[in-house]
């Protein structure tokens, strides 16, 4: 019985971290979104779908955004995407 709860707990998981998937790549569509598990736990890595400029860079641009769980992988990706609009007139390279 401690194995089927355990199994839909675990079901019930995956599901609402599929659904978390699903709305970050919906909110960010200027970034790759995964969400990668290995024996060290999850991790969600957002890439930028561009190659960011030198002076995008030094305001503070990551091509690559990585965090452990949804939430602050969202909160990250707002602080990013605020940076490139206030860096993006005449900075993204040709």
């Amino acid at each position: 019985m401690t194995y089927q709860l355990a199994s839909a707990a675990e079901k019930a998981r995956h599901q609402r971290e599929a659904r978390q998937l699903d709305a970050v790549r919906i909110t960010f569509p200027g970034w790759e979104i995964d969400r990668f598990v290995s024996d060290d736990g999850v991790t969600w890595t957002a890439r930028l779908r561009r190659d960011i400029s030198p002076q995008m860079r030094e305001a503070g641009v990551l091509p690559v955004v990585e965090r452990p769980d949804a939430p602050s992988l969202v909160s990250a990706l707002s602080a990013q995407v605020e940076l490139i609009h206030r860096t993006r007139a005449y900075t993204w390279p040709t």
